[in-house]
């Protein structure tokens, strides 16, 4: 059976999933420099600006890429155009930017998508790939730790500058896993980091409710407003 790199969908190189080029582009961003608390390669400074003004909530947050056109177009096709096949492949490109970053976590879970958009697509996209990394990491994971209220905007709509506000106040934690997660260090997936803002308030309410730490990692970073 051939494999096909998940990006660029050219023979991946068993027995890595990904092409050679794509590996060669993805190395090259694993050595970018990047802010300590949200693993943008946007400083080189330890801690970026936007960080020492607006501390996330967040203990660590990690991206594998960043929001380039080729990849942008595969994150999309997997998300809206029925390509479900690229989430074992982008699962395993996760695995391996955690294994790396030696963060020690006690379960997953994934950013909540808001009930309209649950029921036009009928998933949610980051979850699919935390449940992914449940099976290949043998942890937990709890797929309506958070939910998310109704009528909340789009990000993506919204200038970098309204993003935490839009946010502010729109996820809630389902009370059955109160206790779960007190004293957990939870893993938290999305697929794109842009301003950190929805992330950062997820986190608020898992820290809220007892998590001791909350780590983020994303397929990709810094698609705009950063």
């Amino acid at each position: 059976m051939k494999h096909l790199c998940p990006i660029c969908e050219n023979k991946a190189a068993v027995p890595d999933f990904l092409c050679p080029e794509c590996r060669k582009k993805v190395e090259a961003y694993n050595r970018l420099p990047k802010c300590s608390v949200c693993g943008q390669p946007k400083t080189t400074e330890p801690v970026c600006t936007t960080c020492k003004e607006q501390k996330p909530q967040f203990s660590l947050a990690l991206s594998c890429y960043h929001y380039d056109k080729e990849f942008r177009s595969a994150l999309l096709d997997y998300k809206f155009h029925g390509q479900f096949y690229k989430a074992k492949g982008f699962s395993m490109l996760l695995l391996e930017k955690l294994k790396k970053s030696g963060l020690e976590i006690d379960c997953i879970t994934a950013v909540p998508v808001g009930p309209k958009t649950y029921l036009k697509y009928g998933y949610n996209a980051p979850l699919e790939l935390a449940l992914c990394m449940k099976r290949m990491l043998k942890l937990s994971c709890y797929p309506n730790l958070l939910r998310k209220k109704w009528f909340v905007k789009r990000q993506s709509t919204l200038p970098a500058h309204k993003r935490a506000k839009n946010v502010k106040g729109s996820f809630f934690l389902n009370r059955f896993y109160k206790k779960k997660i007190k004293g957990k260090q939870i893993l938290l997936l999305d697929d794109v980091f842009t301003t950190g803002a929805t992330v950062s308030e997820c986190s608020r309410i898992l820290k809220q409710n007892g998590a001791s730490k909350v780590y983020v990692l994303t397929l990709l970073g810094n698609a705009s407003g950063e």
